[in-house]
């Protein structure tokens, strides 16, 4: 509806433009003449530009004089003038308006307080600590850690070598509702189905596919998981490399297909065939960013960045520390087999490498998922591992006290930022494309409006003129032949009155101010 008011008031602003145009042209005539002589404007030419001829008297008029050529014919000219505004406003810039509309959630803040938040910095020695209570956390976050839009959420690269591949992927990870204390879903429980965390710290990762030469030494820069049995369990070998300086981090994990030897060594690494099998290069930052997400899904809404970031410098063995907690190790001498099955890092393991196998068998070479795995597996540590999450596992033991009423403790000032619940409000909203072509087309209109107006004005007299155009040619105008005579217009259509004829008998009449 605003869109279609918009191309209705555009219209009558041009109709409005060029009337006045002609009015004023007209009394310039007289202004001219002086009353000497009858100085007026062709009829024809008056005909074209007047609001009340519509489009088939602009088109007649148009190819009535087609011989006679584009300079010759200005009534013509005009004529084509007024029929491109015509076509143009029609559907107008409205339909430029209505073409690119989406539906979208904008949310309105209700209640803002002080909260802790935001992702603090990776710390591997929390991994030993808290790897059995955050168990299920951590088996489903290396299964969906990158693809669970409660946790992480697609951003443009940083990264100039990752900008450069075509398999670029880049991620925010946030996971904001595990993050927050107070708890963003223990009040406010009425009809406040969002929450905001504004200004807080995060960490983007940006990945991408490394080149088929990228190697790994296996002495230095891997590391064994499997099963208890060298030969019966399932084992895969994960490598992590530092590549740069500005914390590129190069990885990748085989198949151990015949099992591992006594010293530790993986039989038979396997991977797919393709050049790069599976592995990645990825790459951390320290970003802000405010975030809205669901109080009732979790799932991330609305993401605003800032603008400035910084590189985030993660050593490979802090990784591996981290890794190694929630992974089993079976070369380790501590180790007991009879408990350790049971345990959690023994069955993530045991389902990993059992999965990384299959998907070597035919058939299954287009399945993603053990890239995917490796991928969510590497980033899992920098949102696990970390104060702010593990204040969450914290409280949920029986000695809390504050039961996550209070903003944590003991946090970088980064982390302590503003939230607020909100609402939301379904609206359709215009891209900014789609604006700033409304806003050309219309700038044109209005140009050519304003142009008009400004050249009538300082150029030409002022006359007063009413809303009723029939009223104005009849009170206000004079027709007359070539010689000055005042002419009827009954009286030049007495012998018949047909719409073919009708500009070949005015074609020598004028028309000006009485």
């Amino acid at each position: 509806m605003l869109a279609k008011s918009g191309d209705i008031a555009f219209g009558f602003a041009v109709d409005d433009a060029i009337d006045t145009m002609t009015w004023r042209k007209m009394k310039e005539r007289v202004k001219i003449n002086l009353g000497e002589k009858f100085i007026g404007i062709r009829l024809e030419w008056f005909l074209a530009l007047m609001s009340s001829t519509g489009m088939e008297g602009l088109l007649r008029i148009l190819f009535r004089r087609r011989r006679e050529g584009w300079r010759r014919n200005s009534a013509g000219r005009w004529a084509f003038i007024r029929l491109v505004f015509i076509l143009a406003l029609i559907p107008g810039p409205g339909m430029i308006l209505t073409a690119n509309i989406k539906q979208q959630n904008v949310f309105f803040p209700i209640r803002t307080l002080d909260i802790s938040g935001g992702i603090a910095e990776f710390d591997p020695e929390l991994a030993p600590t808290f790897h059995t209570v955050l168990g299920p956390s951590i088996a489903r976050y290396v299964q969906t850690m990158l693809q669970d839009r409660s946790v992480t959420w697609p951003v443009k690269p940083i990264s100039k070598d990752c900008r450069k591949e075509k398999t670029c992927e880049s991620y925010l990870i946030a996971g904001p509702y595990q993050a927050i204390s107070p708890w963003p879903f223990t009040a406010e429980k009425d009809k406040l189905e969002a929450y905001r965390v504004y200004d807080a710290p995060f960490v983007q990762v940006d990945l991408w596919y490394p080149p088929p030469s990228l190697t790994f030494s296996e002495s230095r820069d891997c590391t064994l998981y499997g099963g208890a049995n060298a030969t019966s369990d399932y084992s895969l070998i994960l490598c992590i490399a530092e590549q740069s300086t500005d914390g590129r981090l190069a990885a990748g994990w085989k198949t151990c297909q015949q099992g591992y030897a006594v010293n530790g060594t993986c039989l038979l690494p396997g991977a797919p065939n393709s050049p790069q099998g599976w592995s990645t290069y990825l790459a951390f930052y320290h970003r802000k960013a405010t975030i809205t997400f669901s109080r009732s899904e979790f799932l991330i809404q609305e993401v605003s960045l800032h603008p400035s970031h910084t590189p985030y410098n993660i050593p490979s063995t802090s990784l591996f520390t981290a890794i190694s907690s929630v992974l089993y190790q079976p070369n380790i001498a501590t180790n007991d087999p009879r408990f350790d099955r049971k345990s959690m890092q023994y069955i993530l393991t045991s389902n990993i490498a059992t999965m990384l196998w299959q998907s070597l068998q035919p058939g299954s070479e287009s399945v993603s998922f053990s890239r995917d795995w490796l991928r969510n597996i590497l980033t899992m540590p920098i949102y696990v591992f970390q104060p702010t999450m593990t204040a969450f596992s914290r409280q949920l033991t029986p000695l809390a006290t504050d039961n996550g009423t209070l903003p944590q403790p003991n946090l970088p000032a980064e982390n302590y930022v503003k939230g607020a619940y909100c609402t939301i409000s379904n609206r359709s909203i215009p891209s900014w494309g789609t604006v700033l072509a409304y806003a050309i087309v219309a700038g044109v209109v209005l140009v050519f409006v304003g142009t008009a107006k400004l050249v009538a004005g300082c150029l030409w007299p002022a006359i007063e003129t009413s809303e009723f155009p029939m009223l104005d040619f009849d009170v206000l105008t004079r027709v007359a032949d070539q010689g000055g005579k005042d002419v009827e217009l009954r009286t030049v259509f007495a012998g018949g009155y047909d719409g073919r004829e009708i500009l070949g008998k005015i074609k020598d009449l004028r028309v000006g101010l009485r």
